[in-house]
């Protein structure tokens, strides 16, 4: 059984590792029109329309390739948002930030505390989470981070990080008192926000991993609903955050710009922290979610004129 597992987990990487391939060729000899429809179609099984886009997937895709506004790219940028959230009065919600560096060798772990975070700024899932400095292998560090530096990230659909200079970003750990966390995600059409999503299943620190792994659904009133799929499998009820009024307010005034944003925040023993905008959230491709809801969102995402 378990030879069998592991068989399943390989052929899947496998073709994954395919698919990626096969998607980076598309685009490199077809652009990004021709690319997008691959992608969509290899993960929906259905033509992309993108001359009436009607659904969520749709419409998100579509903003990704005709609503090419410069202050996207600045707020995928981990560095630059920080003055775009001081700019709308919401700086009091920015992580400590220790500093920036262009170059790892620039880095002085002596002066970090034991605890911190380093990261890259000009994409996703270059994260490095320091819970013991004593036990870091420094010259691992600084080998991983400066690789993330030369590589471009995404794919060339990811428009808004091609043109971010990289930088790492050394900021303050979080962790609650019960050492757990919890991101709270409000999606944002037209400047409205829509419905949250709260999920522990993100992070990779020892106490993350240890507890159960989940991702729910609620309205903007904290109500469960169950968009997406497998979600009834979480047969519990959260508590309405205590920020929930602020995480409301402040993703009001953060997506005010933006046809389609994701606000991510973090309630560290009740203070709020602000995570991240995001604008390409799961690829603009929302294969999580149940048909039902990628229809019902989609007719109220209103696009704008082409930019």
């Amino acid at each position: 059984m378990a030879e069998n597992a592991y068989l399943c987990t390989m052929q899947m990487k496998f073709l994954n590792a395919l698919g990626h391939a096969a998607e980076v060729l598309v685009g490199k000899v077809f652009g990004d029109k021709v690319q997008y429809r691959f992608i969509y179609f290899l993960r929906t099984r259905k033509r992309l329309n993108l001359d009436n886009p009607q659904d969520w997937n749709e419409k998100m895709i579509w903003l990704s390739l005709y609503w090419r506004n410069p202050l996207v790219s600045k707020c995928a940028d981990k560095y630059a948002v920080r003055e775009y959230l001081a700019s709308k009065g919401c700086q009091d919600i920015l992580n400590e930030q220790y500093g920036v560096y262009g170059d790892s060798r620039d880095i002085d772990f002596d002066a970090l505390p034991r605890k911190f975070v380093l990261k890259c700024n000009h994409g996703s899932k270059m994260n490095i989470i320091c819970e013991d400095k004593d036990a870091l292998d420094i010259p691992k560090t600084r080998s991983t981070l400066n690789r993330w530096l030369s590589r471009p990230y995404g794919r060339s659909i990811e428009w808004q990080y091609k043109t971010i200079e990289p930088r790492i970003l050394a900021e303050k750990y979080l962790e609650s008192a019960d050492g757990k966390m919890m991101e709270y995600q409000i999606f944002c059409f037209n400047g409205k926000p829509m419905f949250f999503l709260v999920r522990n299943d993100l992070r990779n620190s020892a106490a993350d991993k240890a507890s159960e792994r989940f991702a729910v659904s609620y309205t903007m009133d904290w109500k469960r609903v169950y968009m997406r799929k497998g979600e009834e499998q979480f047969d519990f009820d959260l508590p309405r955050p205590h920020n929930y009024d602020k995480m409301i307010d402040y993703a009001k005034k953060l997506s005010a710009d933006f046809p389609h944003v994701r606000v991510d925040y973090y309630e560290i023993d009740d203070k709020l922290v602000f995570g991240e905008l995001t604008f390409s959230s799961n690829g603009n491709i929302q294969s999580n979610y149940k048909e039902e809801y990628i229809k019902s969102l989609g007719a109220q995402l209103q696009l704008p004129p082409k930019y």
